[in-house]
């Protein structure tokens, strides 16, 4: 069906983009912010790939999979909406049912509306990052693992801070101007949003990079070779 078909599609992307991002020491731009976007589509798709494969299992089952990503890097209109609405939905619901919900309810969270978000939203990017943090310890070669620490906690550190700030500013200058949001035009605010969460990408790719991640997405990727013999 349509899950068989958009895997089957970023499959062969993969194995197109990949050697492309590879070489040049993942710099075939020469520019930090285009090959720091072009880092986060592998990302993107392998691990929406990964989902694909596991929704194909399931469905095999008869058991129907939930949605995970809303097309983040082409639709998001600010980093409240990647975050929140479009990437990796199924960690973000897991974190608002085991954290959230329950500090709430025991009543744990400031009273205030904005002060709440804030918190929670901080709480849900630190487990994120201490959750990556593990992840590259467990995964890549401790040396790496080593070198790299902190970066994951730090990037998510300041997605939180950063996306915060950016909600406070934004509904500030649209409200202060008697703009509505929905009157900008939807690439203009995709690309600010782009532009937005770009230049802290590398805190999360360069451990991955490390690693030695992006090389293994290469090696899994299925490669067609064309051989000519001159006769």
């Amino acid at each position: 069906g349509a899950c068989t078909l958009a895997a089957l599609s970023k499959m062969c992307i993969l194995s197109l983009l990949l050697p492309f991002y590879t070489s040049g020491n993942y710099q075939p731009f020469e520019n930090p912010l285009l090959d720091s976007y072009l880092g986060a589509w592998v990302i993107f798709l392998y691990t929406s790939l990964f989902v694909d494969l596991l929704g194909i299992s399931l469905a095999s089952l008869g058991v129907r999979g939930i949605l995970t990503f809303k097309n983040p890097l082409l639709l998001s209109v600010s980093p409240q909406d990647f975050w929140g609405r479009r990437w990796n939905l199924v960690i973000h619901g897991l974190i608002k049912r085991s954290v959230f919900v329950p500090l709430n309810s025991l009543g744990l969270l400031p009273s205030s509306g904005k002060l709440r978000s804030f918190v929670a939203a901080m709480l849900g990017f630190s487990i994120s990052g201490v959750f990556h943090e593990y992840l590259c310890h467990m995964t890549f070669n401790p040396m790496y693992a080593k070198l790299m620490s902190g970066y994951h906690i730090t990037f998510f550190l300041l997605q939180g801070i950063l996306t915060s700030g950016e909600l406070v500013a934004r509904q500030y200058i649209y409200n202060s101007m008697g703009v509505k949001e929905s009157s900008i035009p939807l690439a203009f605010r995709v690309c600010y949003t782009t532009l937005f969460l770009m230049p802290t990408a590398f805190l999360f790719l360069d451990p991955l990079k490390e690693g030695g991640l992006f090389k293994d997405i290469e090696l899994m990727m299925p490669r067609v070779t064309v051989t000519y013999t001159r006769h």
